[in-house]
């Protein structure tokens, strides 16, 4: 926990200092895709020596390549953007910078085990929160959580449905990384598109 506050510390002194000087915040508007009430704004941070913020800190290891992502002001596409900031912190931990440097690479595979038991332990406690059979949803129009109750999606995956909407049908979920031919076929009978 006081390694998590200090990198949070150093990532709020990095971003304080880049913003000292002149930047540019480039907005992309998105409803919410299930909740009419709120609306998405996306924001894009260019600093004074025309880097993104987010791969300065990902590269700095001050942050991590997590969350929705968006098409960008130079017309990346979101897939591509989010593969691009994952190579940049695949080179933060080869560099072993932020908390990269705190990572002890030997005992990574026994708490990624841990994480992954407590993840499944987690599911299994949720099970009840899946969707009733016969229980169908609008992938266009769902929201996150209500995606993360379709069988075999996860935070990552009903993230990817989000980011690849509208969908044309169903079939379009294909499409969609994270959702291989056995997922779909799990997750087509809860999927109805008006």
């Amino acid at each position: 926990m006081d390694a998590a506050k200090e990198l949070g510390k150093a990532a709020a002194e990095e971003v304080k200092a880049v913003l000292a000087k002149p930047f540019t915040v480039h907005t992309a508007f998105a409803d919410a895709r299930g909740d009419g009430k709120h609306k998405r704004i996306y924001g894009f941070v260019t600093t004074a020596d025309g880097d993104d913020l987010s791969e300065r800190l990902i590269r700095l290891g001050l942050a991590r390549a997590f969350g929705v992502y968006r098409e960008t002001p130079n017309k990346m596409v979101a897939g591509d953007y989010r593969a691009f900031l994952q190579d940049v912190e695949l080179q933060a931990a080869k560099r072993g910078v932020g908390a990269w440097a705190k990572t002890n690479w030997d005992r990574l595979p026994a708490e990624r085990q841990v994480e992954r038991q407590e993840n499944a332990e987690l599911s299994l406690a949720t099970a009840s929160s899946k969707l009733p059979p016969g229980t169908r949803i609008n992938p266009n129009t769902a929201p996150r959580d209500q995606l993360m109750r379709l069988p075999g999606v996860g935070e990552v995956t009903a993230n990817r449905i989000i980011e690849a909407r509208p969908f044309k049908d169903v079939q379009g979920l294909r499409n969609v990384e994270g959702i291989g031919p056995k997922t779909f076929e799990r997750i087509a009978p809860f999927l109805r598109i008006p």
